[in-house]
Formats: structure tokens, sequence, C-alpha cells
């Protein structure tokens, strides 16, 4: 399995109440050298927050109310170092999480023209899989980093039928799909077509076949 720990990024964690001195270049040159600074402002009853902590922590990482929760804020670590690879494209909701970079998933395209069962094996030999899309942000997402191979560019999609159902490689049973019904899909053509594939049919419209 791959070490990435060469690309954690660096964190400066801030616990107090104290306003930050007057110079920030060190700290302005840490963060746009891609560190992270988390600030709780130690807040007490009957205080406000101190302007310049918001100032000195990054983009949504000052909090005020950490103190009682110590969980909190060691997740706060996680989320800051939940990143992709540089080779990867971050597939991130600010409806998830604002603060992470790939809260729904790092994905790399692949142009290698190999079956479907070679595609899953390859996927799984570098701890990854085939893309699962369950909702239209994800296919529009997914459709936008394929473009890079031109246009109606073929790209499996992890599911495939077991004879009777089609199935996701994640067990899911979400009812989204983009099945082509110009062509009448799905259709297994009497079990011969037994994968799924997509196809940004038009621009980044997508079918499924």
């Amino acid at each position: 399995m791959p070490s990435y720990r060469e690309n954690t990024r660096q964190i400066i964690y801030y616990l107090t109440n104290s306003a930050p001195g007057t110079n920030m270049n060190g700290i302005d040159d840490f963060k746009t050298g891609g560190g992270i600074i988390i600030v709780n402002d130690f807040v007490l009853e009957g205080e406000v927050p101190i302007p310049g902590l918001k100032n000195l922590a990054s983009d949504n990482y000052f909090f005020t109310d950490l103190s009682e929760n110590f969980i909190n804020s060691l997740g706060l670590f996680c989320e800051a170092n939940c990143y992709c690879d540089p080779n990867h494209h971050p597939f991130n909701d600010d409806k998830v999480s604002p603060r992470t970079e790939a809260n729904r998933g790092c994905f790399h395209p692949v142009n290698n023209g190999i079956p479907f069962e070679k595609a899953r094996e390859t996927c799984h030999k570098t701890n990854s899989n085939l893309v699962s899309i369950h909702d239209a942000d994800k296919e529009y997402f997914v459709s936008s980093v394929v473009a890079i191979f031109g246009s109606k560019k073929k790209y499996w999609i992890a599911l495939e039928n077991d004879g009777t159902n089609w199935v996701w490689d994640d067990k899911s049973t979400d009812p989204f799909n983009d099945w082509d019904k110009s062509t009448n899909q799905p259709n297994t053509n009497g079990g011969k077509l037994m994968c799924a594939y997509a196809v940004n049919t038009q621009g980044l419209n997508v079918g499924w076949y």
C-alpha cells in the first residue's frame, strides 16, 4: 500500500485567548505553502472573540466552541489531511464539510482500454475502486474529469449485472441511473453485455450503456 506521508500537511493548532502579534509574514507564508492553522479562541462567558485570531486561522478553521470537546479538535487534524494524491482529482461537497478537500473521494482517470474485470483488478491493486455514481453532481464531476481524454470517451462504471439485477460494487441500492433510453438501455444482449459503461454523449451530458 503506497505511503503519502511526505505529502501530509503541516498543522499549527492554537488554543488561546490572547491577540496575535502584528507581524504575520511567517504565518502567511506558512498558509500559502499549504499549511493549516487551526485556532480555538478560548472565549470565556461574557467575552467576545478576538478579531485578530480569526484572521490568523485558515479559512473555516476558526472556532470558539471546542474547549469542552477535544475529540472534535482531534477530528480537525483528520479533516485537514483529507486530501488527494497530486495525481488525483478531489471531489468536494461543501454541504458535507467546507474544510475537507476531498470529502467525496479522490478520482484518477486512466486511459488504457482494458476489459471490465481487468480494470477492476487494476484499481484494487492500487487500493482503489471503479467509480460508483449515485447522484447527478458526482456524475457531472466524473464526466468533467474524463473529458480530458476527448469527446464520447467510454469509461467503465462499477455496475455489473449478476444475471438478475444490476449491482453496484459498493452494494448501494440508490435508484439513481442515467441509462440511455434512446438505445433501450439497459440491454444485456442476451447475457453477453453484463458490465456497464458511461459515455459523455454531448459535452458533459452522460449516457450509460
